[in-house]
């Protein structure tokens, strides 16, 4: 049971987080807010709370009292997403191909008219397009997984949070330090207590509430290994569009610790052969990002074999695998 006194513990005050990665998180938590409000959610009041403080805490980062602009570096810029998501879903395509068939209803629904509809988004059609693949993706789980909704559901909210970031006025105020540490202050509070109403509205679904905060965005560099662990770290490269196996052995009370150290993102699965197709419950590890997996999320002990395979039809991939 959590101690009940630990919902009186403020969530920042004892996190090592730097301005810059506090204000790419809140603006990433207001998008997402702002998309909850739309889709029907109680959450309007969270949002006007919010968003004041978070333009204020932005614009004092991006003042001019150093001589130079402090850039939120973390937040993908609106040119970013939309290289980013036509790099996704031209990779995808393929997978989604081989799992439906080019002359299926079904894939149809995501490219009505072809890949070539994707080669030409830009602002004006971007959240269409992510709507239609989201809608699609959410329709044909089964057959595809859950794991592409999700990635484009992250690149919406992305989407939205780089076009929130690029509509904010920067006001030519000159803030000193003090100025700056008050306001993060009275925004962190205002964080701690719309975890805390989220926890109230969304107490019988509480998915609806934690999809909102995103945490990974609070962190910047990736778990630091011993030199121990460093020696027994085991690295598989994964040729451009194949699949490989791991090639070690490990017991079903085994957790894995993932590193997509690569520059393409790769799909996890376990596998009773080492030539069994892709599951529909594989795991996909994005490049840069880090997931500890257990053996049972892979099935073992049915499944003796770790597959991953590599989304891109071009690029090899690269994956560091340490036990934890």
């Amino acid at each position: 049971m959590k101690d009940p006194v630990s919902y009186f513990e403020k969530p920042f005050d004892k996190m090592d987080i730097s301005r810059e990665n506090f204000a790419t998180f809140c603006i990433d938590f207001t998008s997402a807010l702002k998309h909850a409000v739309a889709q029907g959610e109680p959450v309007s009041d969270l949002v006007n709370d919010t968003d004041p403080l978070v333009t204020s805490y932005v614009n004092a980062l991006n003042s001019v009292a150093t001589g130079k602009s402090v850039q939120v570096s973390e937040t993908l810029s609106v040119d970013q997403i939309i290289t980013k998501f036509k790099v996704y879903i031209a990779n995808q395509e393929g997978f989604i191909r081989a799992r439906l068939g080019k002359d299926s209803k079904a894939y149809k629904q995501f490219f009505p008219q072809g890949l070539s509809q994707y080669s030409k988004v830009a602002k004006k059609n971007i959240n269409e397009l992510l709507a239609q693949l989201i809608t699609a993706s959410n329709t044909y789980k089964t057959e595809i997984g859950p794991e592409t909704e999700d990635q484009l559901t992250v690149m919406q909210h992305q989407y939205q949070a780089a076009r929130e970031t690029q509509n904010i006025s920067f006001k030519a105020v000159r803030y000193s330090s003090s100025d700056i540490e008050l306001l993060g202050e009275k925004l962190k509070k205002q964080m701690y207590l719309n975890f805390l109403k989220l926890a109230i509205i969304f107490v019988d679904t509480p998915g609806k509430g934690t999809s909102m905060i995103n945490s990974s965005l609070l962190y910047t560099k990736h778990r630091i290994k011993t030199q121990e662990e460093q020696d027994n770290t085991y690295t598989v490269t994964i040729p451009a569009n194949a699949t490989k196996e791991a090639g070690f052995a490990f017991s079903v009370d085994k957790t894995m610790l993932f590193s997509n150290v690569g520059s393409e993102a790769v799909l996890v699965y376990g596998a009773a052969t080492v030539d069994a197709p892709l599951s529909p419950t594989a795991i996909e590890i994005l490049s840069g990002e880090e997931k500890e997996i257990t053996a049972t999320q892979l099935g073992a002990p049915a499944n003796r074999f770790i597959l991953m395979m590599n989304k891109s039809l071009l690029v090899e991939a690269e994956v560091e695998i340490l036990f934890v």
